[in-house]
């Protein structure tokens, strides 16, 4: 009879844990995984902060005399453990037997080894009221840039994190399957979320540590899934919005390049087609933090409109950047829709005539809930989006640059 496999927590100089072919592995990147099939399932789990816990030992450890200073506080050291491990086990296959236990470098007899599973939690209730302990701050934490161009049957992207750049087509073929493909990770939990493209596989682990809930990792591969091209720790909805907007960006704006007239028709629906593939209610509701609802039946969108005041008292500019619209009306090619928004015109004065009366934050916030009612008063088949967003810096506000994507407007 086989024994089941089993990883151990056990830190040590450099070393998180043990895994059964007696091979240590690093906490380095915040990550516990296995890549070995003869040992068990591959998993690749991501752990905010556990690079930090097990450096905090390490720094205060004596190796060579294997002591550790009388000052370290284990009982709060040994509750952050285990609740890094609680949160390892809930994400690891079954079929695996997780162990945690002390430093050899322990003395204090705090607690001895453990098996982790469903009873930890009463071990950890003890331990809490103990505890010292204040959240660890997140290690790790990488934000992507993305840098796009419309082809003629693609979106060429790059992603680019710090000097790590790495490019590829998304086949307009591609986009229902990418759609799909963010849903799942708005809806995952522990799972590894991926999508096949000609040459490279897209994954997504959205894992849970802690008070990290929000954090996953994102990398690309080929051929292999756990062969890195390219890997990220992010913000899930961060790096759903960034990914989202950049791409819906591209296909929504600059469409009628090389076109002389404004297309009708077939000729309209088919260039409209690939951004009506990736358009998501769902994905829209969730990166902008309302009630998620499913896509259902969806109105063709064939027209894009961008708000932000410039000059001349413009607010609206259409999908070529061509000025359509002020407080009171916005001009379509399906004619022009009168508009009745409380507070409009004063919001558009105050960027020519600014005063103190307000800061930039609070005048960029009165302009979002007025996008959101005008949002309320057009049609489904044209999209509104407004100022825009930064993947690179995705807690500030800015104002208006036309080389980033702009944040879609959700229709309640």
């Amino acid at each position: 009879m086989n024994k089941k496999p089993y990883i151990r927590i056990s830190p040590d100089i450099d070393v998180l844990f043990v895994d059964g072919d007696s091979c240590c592995a690093s906490a380095y990147g915040d990550e516990i995984s296995n890549d070995s099939p003869w040992l068990g399932p591959r998993f690749s789990i991501v752990v905010p902060g556990i690079d930090e816990w097990v450096r905090r030992y390490e720094d205060a450890t004596d190796f060579a005399e294997t002591t550790t200073d009388p000052s370290f506080d284990w009982i709060s050291w040994h509750y952050e453990g285990l609740c890094f491990a609680k949160a390892i086990w809930e994400q690891m296959p079954r079929c695996y037997t997780l162990y945690y236990e002390p430093p050899f470098e322990d003395h204090s007899g705090t607690i001895g080894e453990v098996v982790i599973d469903e009873n930890v939690d009463s071990l950890i209730g003890r331990l809490r009221p103990l505890a010292k302990r204040t959240p660890a701050p997140l290690s790790r934490k990488d934000n992507i840039e993305y840098q796009l161009e419309r082809k003629d049957d693609c979106v060429q992207i790059t992603f680019r994190i710090n000097n790590l750049v790495l490019g590829m087509p998304l086949s307009f073929k591609s986009l229902p399957g990418i759609k799909q493909w963010l849903k799942d990770i708005i809806d995952a939990k522990g799972e590894v979320c991926t999508i096949q493209l000609t040459g490279y596989n897209l994954h997504y682990a959205r894992q849970t540590v802690g008070s990290h809930l929000e954090m996953g990792r994102f990398w690309i591969s080929k051929n292999c899934p756990y062969n890195d091209e390219f890997s990220a720790y992010v913000d899930t909805k961060e790096f759903v919005r960034g990914f989202y907007l950049s791409l819906m960006t591209e296909l929504g704006f600059g469409l009628y390049e090389g076109i002389d007239n404004h297309p009708e028709g077939e000729e309209r629906n088919a260039v409209w087609k690939p951004y009506n593939d990736l358009k998501s209610r769902k994905i829209e509701a969730y990166i902008s933090g309302i009630e998620i609802r499913e896509d259902g039946i969806q109105s063709y969108v064939n027209e894009s409109f961008v708000m932000f005041p410039d000059w001349g008292g413009c607010i609206f500019w259409d999908t070529m950047g061509v000025g359509s619209g002020d407080f009171d009306e916005l001009s379509t090619d399906n004619g022009d829709f009168k508009l009745n928004v409380p507070g409009l015109q004063k919001w558009c004065d105050f960027y020519d005539n600014h005063d103190n009366s307000q800061t930039f934050e609070q005048w960029w916030q009165e302009g979002w809930k007025l996008a959101k009612e005008i949002r309320r008063q057009l049609p489904d088949r044209i999209d509104l989006y407004y100022m825009c967003f930064d993947p690179k810096s995705p807690d500030e506000i800015i104002d208006y640059n036309s080389w980033l994507p702009r944040i879609i407007v959700p229709r309640d």
